[in-house]
């Protein structure tokens, strides 16, 4: 049984944990730096805030509870990765989080479960956001998933 906010724990530990080796098999040009801790974080992304070049936000969008019943615990939440780039001209930037995005995906396709947190974990869809910022170049992208568990209250 888990909490949202043990979910949300799980997702950043495994991303923090395992994501750089892909970006290292993926990193064609070698320009993506390693992806931290502290550059993962459980918020909404603000673009003008971001201190680092390349930075990871987790973000809960919404989550089905409709078909909870008292015999059942199911819980499927809808969660928002946003992978912001900045500091670069807008090609680079496109291709340092389009390599984080793939790294990210391949990352959660090997840890479905993230360590056991959870029962599914399925990547729905993802969006680009060019220039998000009109005073600074930053790159998004969303990688919206969805994530079952078994909820405890």
């Amino acid at each position: 049984m888990a909490t949202e906010i043990t979910v949300h724990e799980a997702l950043k530990n495994t991303i923090a944990s395992e994501i750089n080796s892909y970006i290292t098999e993926i990193d064609t040009l070698g320009i993506v730096g390693e992806i931290k801790d502290k550059n993962i974080h459980i918020a909404f992304p603000d673009a003008m805030k971001i201190s680092l070049d390349e930075e990871i936000y987790i973000f809960p969008n919404n989550a089905n509870i409709e078909n909870k019943t008292f015999c059942s615990d199911l819980f499927i939440e809808n969660l928002d990765v946003y992978i912001l780039t900045k500091q670069d001209n807008d090609e680079r930037l496109l291709y340092k989080a389009t390599v984080i995005e793939n790294a990210l995906i391949k990352t959660l396709q090997r840890n479905r479960n993230l360590g056991g947190e959870v029962l599914t974990l399925e990547v729905t869809d993802t969006t680009t956001y060019p220039s998000v910022s009109p005073s600074q170049t930053i790159t998004c992208i969303k990688v919206q998933m969805n994530i079952t568990f078994m909820k405890s209250y």
